[in-house]
């Protein structure tokens, strides 16, 4: 990928599996304050039920995690072992992707439940 034997491209792209993830806790975040609280009743008058919404959302959200976490596999496999900073950093990311995965699945469950 890189020809300049930087670690740099590691890292960037460590960032932006690490953003991903925020966004994702953040999505399925908001849509447990908005199940928990109640917002779906004052909401019930659209197009969409808010359970439809929320299925939906929750779906996307993992598929996001899914996508971040193979991006990041298909970038850090490119890479050359002097570009990698660490024989235990590859694994540790693409960990973060799959723990990722788990914990946007596990929460939508949960929301999807209540």
């Amino acid at each position: 990928m890189s020809y300049l034997n930087d670690p740099r491209v590691f890292l960037a792209t460590e960032r932006t599996l690490l953003a991903w993830i925020r966004t994702e806790i953040s999505i399925i975040a908001l849509l447990f304050i908005m199940k928990k609280f109640g917002y779906d009743e004052n909401l019930s008058k659209s197009m969409f039920s808010i359970d439809t919404i929320t299925h939906i959302i929750c779906y996307i959200v993992i598929g996001l995690a899914v996508l971040a976490t193979l991006q990041a596999y298909l970038t850090l496999s490119k890479l050359g072992p002097q570009e990698i900073p660490s024989k235990i950093a590859k694994p540790m990311v693409l960990l973060s992707g799959f723990i990722s995965i788990l914990i946007c699945t596990g929460s939508s469950l949960i929301i999807l439940s209540l």
